[in-house]
């Protein structure tokens, strides 16, 4: 509505006679704050209808606002902001947080979802060791690719020859928490002569990258099927507890930032929600002739590390699945790497 013709009654009288109006939801209110004067006239008559509530009250300036104003809006609790878009993203913020609030909390099952093994696992500090958070997560009752720790290059042959080629090697040492930027991880390892090799240059590169670092040894994991390379995330905000995270994943993870963020828990509904919303949902759903991925195995975990996030309490501070490969339909997912860090304090 344009309020500026003769004979309009001002922002104020409109607003009192449109605030009420049965079939408008929300205001946003458009003029110039160059000048403090329009507020001294009517702010404080725009601001006791704003404080109604049910309908909020925004403002937009097309103009720069002036400090006199900006102080004016602070003193009368009302929000103006310099453009429009800010003000629809505030709205839609409005938006999201009803919908949240109207889902109310999700009972989690009865039964203690953590068993002790887990619990016993909890009690350390700082970041685990990959190796040390895939035991974490089996005693969750996750299950993972095999995997045996090796300390020596023959060992490590021998171990992948056990489990079966091809496999992956990486380095296990709370001093390295990110192993492929130090050197310390080879994958699509065919036999045990490759393993060896494998097994000697990493050493060298990590011993050079992080001379410091207390090598636990590495781990010998059998390579997991291909498929679609997602992420899930869990952290616990200082504000809102633990948030789940979910979105594509692998080593492009943080440069793609296709990711969508949820209190915990989440139910398997929530979560299928929660992937099917990502921008990159089609690459699971079936893109350019490709089969569809496991996407209830994917929601399925992701409900499972959410609820994981609210037994473990504050114990556990963050834990990093990247990459979980989903395999087509009916075929699961894989755990290919696991990040656990604890609190640093009870």
């Amino acid at each position: 509505m344009d309020v500026t013709a003769q004979g309009m009654s001002g922002l104020l009288g409109c607003l009192s006679i449109l605030y009420d109006a049965p079939n408008i939801d929300a205001f946003i209110i458009a003029g110039s704050f160059a000048h403090e004067g329009r507020l001294l006239r009517e702010g404080a008559g725009l601001a006791e209808i704003a404080r109604r509530g049910g309908k909020p009250v925004l403002f937009y300036s097309y103009s720069v606002i002036s400090e006199a104003s900006k102080r004016l809006f602070a003193e009368l609790d009302l929000h103006c902001f310099p453009s429009m878009t800010g003000a629809v993203r505030a709205l839609r913020a409005l938006v999201d947080q009803a919908e949240f609030q109207a889902r109310g909390p999700v009972p989690l099952p009865e039964e203690p979802p953590l068993p002790e093994a887990a619990l016993r696992l909890l009690q350390g500090q700082g970041a685990l060791t990959e190796h040390a958070s895939r035991a974490l997560l089996a005693a969750c009752g996750l299950a993972l690719p095999p995997e045996r720790l090796a300390r020596d290059a023959a060992e490590a042959a021998a171990v992948a020859g056990a489990i079966g080629f091809p496999v992956a090697l990486k380095i296990q040492s709370r001093g390295i928490p990110h192993k492929t930027e130090a050197g310390g991880v080879a994958l699509n390892l065919a036999d045990a002569a490759a393993v060896r090799d494998a097994f000697t240059r990493m050493m060298d590169s990590v011993r050079h990258h992080a001379p410091d670092a207390v090598i636990e040894g590495v781990s010998v994991q059998r390579m997991a099927p291909r498929g679609v390379e997602c992420i899930i995330g869990l952290t616990r905000d200082a504000d809102f507890g633990p948030m789940v995270l979910c979105g594509l994943g692998g080593i492009h993870a943080e440069v793609l930032a296709d990711t969508v963020l949820a209190p915990c828990p989440v139910s398997v509904v929530e979560a299928r929600e929660m992937i099917l919303s990502l921008r990159g949902a089609r690459l699971l759903t079936g893109a350019r002739g490709a089969p569809p991925a496991d996407v209830e195995a994917l929601a399925a975990l992701l409900a499972r590390i959410s609820e994981i996030g609210v037994a473990a309490g504050p114990r556990l501070k963050e834990l990093d699945l990247n990459p979980v490969i989903v395999h087509p339909e009916g075929q699961g997912v894989s755990i290919a790497d696991a990040l656990a860090v604890l609190e640093e304090t009870a």
